[in-house]
């Protein structure tokens, strides 16, 4: 059971921008810590891709400079993104799992 719920829990976590875990949910934690830390991050037509890159170099900014700032404001980063590179795709805009921990409301 605790399996199913991960990977339902995992999914919804990929498709959302932002997620809170209250309770029990806060055990599940590492475990989607660890699945995003081992997703493959890559051009989004390649089969092994579970991340593809970005919409522009504009969107892919956008993202770091949430996270940056996010960070300077006191959010802790638990798994860092935003230096992701693809070799075989050097001038992708490619953004890797980024999880924050410590936010607040007045965070972008």
């Amino acid at each position: 059971m605790r399996a199913q719920s991960l990977k339902k829990i995992f999914n919804l976590f990929r498709a959302l921008p932002v997620s809170l875990f209250v309770g029990e949910s806060q055990e599940w934690l590492p475990d989607l810590i660890a699945r995003g830390n081992a997703l493959t991050v890559s051009a989004g037509h390649e089969p092994h891709s579970d991340i593809g890159p970005m919409i522009s170099q504009a969107a892919k900014q956008r993202a770091i400079d949430i996270v940056s700032k996010s960070i300077e404001m006191g959010a802790n980063c638990i798994v860092d993104g935003r230096d992701c590179h693809v070799p075989e795709y050097p001038n992708g805009y490619f953004f890797g799992p980024t999880v924050l921990d410590g936010v607040t409301t007045d965070m972008p």
